[in-house]
């Protein structure tokens, strides 16, 4: 596949698939989470919600830098292991403003999981923009691509 496939297969795992594992590393060392999320249509920004007094949230506001893993194995076990997608990204969270922005993001987040608007409506939860520095996409056991986005 050429660069701009895989590029292209990073955003489609992206839409095609819901869940996330968060990667953040804080003073009590790092910590990995299951997370519901949204992306932007171009990939570069994903989408998550938190409580303000989960470790993840202490973690990113002392160490903004976080991993995402996505992957496709629901889809392929237990028959199909050699062409397992796994999409990780590095990236950093990038606050959002109340307002417009954070309204559009809500949007996006409820659209794609309706079981997020208790969570959403609480005084204490906080959304997260991910901004995608590089991604790494592991295709069966020995196919990897990696590209790093201009800052």
């Amino acid at each position: 596949m050429k660069n701009d496939l895989k590029l292209s297969r990073c955003v489609q795992l992206l839409a095609d698939n819901d869940l996330l594992v968060l990667a953040t590393t804080g003073p009590q060392g790092p910590h990995t989470s299951l997370m519901a999320y949204a992306a932007s249509q171009d990939g570069r920004e994903v989408y998550l919600v938190t409580a303000e007094d989960s470790r993840k949230w202490t973690n990113i506001q002392s160490d903004p830098r976080v991993s995402l893993m996505i992957d496709d194995r629901v889809q392929k076990l237990p028959n199909d292991r050699e062409s397992i997608h796994a999409l990780t990204i590095s990236g950093e969270h990038d606050p959002l403003s109340d307002g417009p922005e954070a309204e559009r993001v809500r949007a996006l987040l409820l659209g794609r999981h309706p079981q997020l608007e208790l969570f959403l409506s609480r005084p204490e939860g906080r959304l997260l923009r991910i901004r995608v520095r590089s991604v790494l996409l592991l295709s069966g056991l020995a196919d990897a691509f990696h590209h790093s986005y201009p800052s």
